[in-house]
């Protein structure tokens, strides 16, 4: 699958990659972070969401996934049947002061 509108977020020394990818029903969040090479990044747990938007401009919870990323663990999380549209996955972390930020999200079309 390809990427679809990847988003960069930094954090200090570590920067997060976080992109949508779609295939037939199926989507797939990818979510990583890298660092300097002398930097070794623990778990840190977050909640991902992913939310269609609606007619009106809304957004509406399609599903969640939770997970913990680390500097030699990226975490991938796939979505099964859904419905084509606009789409946004947002990931929470759970410890924000250890990041520097408590959320990020992208949008693509599936």
């Amino acid at each position: 699958m390809a990427c679809s509108l990847p988003k960069t977020f930094q954090g200090g020394n570590i920067r997060y990659d976080l992109c949508g990818y779609s295939s037939g029903t199926d989507v797939e969040i990818r979510f990583e972070l890298s660092t300097a090479s002398h930097i070794s990044i623990g778990r840190q747990d977050w909640i991902m969401y992913l939310d269609r938007k609606q007619s009106d401009g809304s957004w509406l919870q399609a599903g969640s996934r939770t997970g913990w990323i680390s500097s030699s663990s990226p975490s991938d999380r796939v979505f099964t049947n859904v419905r084509s549209g606009k789409l946004r996955a947002t990931v929470e972390m759970l410890d924000p002061d250890n990041v520097g930020f408590k959320y990020m999200s992208v949008e693509f079309n599936h």
